[in-house]
């Protein structure tokens, strides 16, 4: 959720928000979580959207052209409860907190809870709901100059990352960086 805190199972949103825009340096970006597995995407919107109550949900997507970006505006023509919204590919468009306040929704608590997810919570929510995984795996991008071999690469939840930075390093001191390196810590 936008306010950093798990949403009141009994409560219900004014409305659920998506982003597929990620634009802090090494942080995993929607396409990428995307390729192959637009239709997981479909289910866990469905999914979401059942679960609020029928609200609406916004999804919030970059103003490229591309097949992929193709297959999800399909989406908003398939589902009238989908509203798309395309933004430039600047920082901060893709912050969920400022995507709310964007549309209308000033207050993310209370009677106007927002729900806010980004790609890997759909899908984590699709894998829960329709084949009763859990979420047990994380997207990780691992870059920067003191990278080998720079990629995304998909980890065990509660993975050593210290196993990760020893394993991926160029023998140079690596600095982690949880949620992007313009707003993580």
């Amino acid at each position: 959720a936008c306010t950093g805190k798990l949403p009141d199972p009994a409560g219900k949103p004014k409305a659920v928000i998506i982003s597929a825009l990620h634009l802090d340096p090494f942080v995993v970006r929607g396409d990428v979580q995307l390729q192959g597995r637009v239709s997981e995407f479909a289910r866990g919107l469905e999914l979401l959207h059942s679960s609020a109550g029928d609200q609406p949900v916004y999804l919030i997507i970059p103003s490229i052209r591309s097949d992929l970006a193709g297959q999800v505006r399909g989406l908003a023509d398939k589902y009238s409860w989908l509203t798309l919204v395309e933004v430039k590919l600047k920082y901060p468009f893709g912050n969920l907190q400022l995507a709310a306040q964007n549309l209308g929704f000033d207050r993310l608590h209370g009677k106007d809870m927002v729900w806010g997810l980004g790609v890997e919570g759909v899908m984590a929510v699709d894998g829960a709901l329709t084949s009763s995984r859990s979420c047990a795996s994380r997207t990780i991008t691992i870059g920067g100059p003191g990278a080998k071999n720079p990629a995304h690469a998909i980890i065990p939840v509660g993975y050593p990352l210290t196993m990760i930075a020893e394993s991926c390093s160029a023998g140079t001191p690596v600095r982690m960086v949880n949620g992007g390196a313009l707003a993580g810590r």
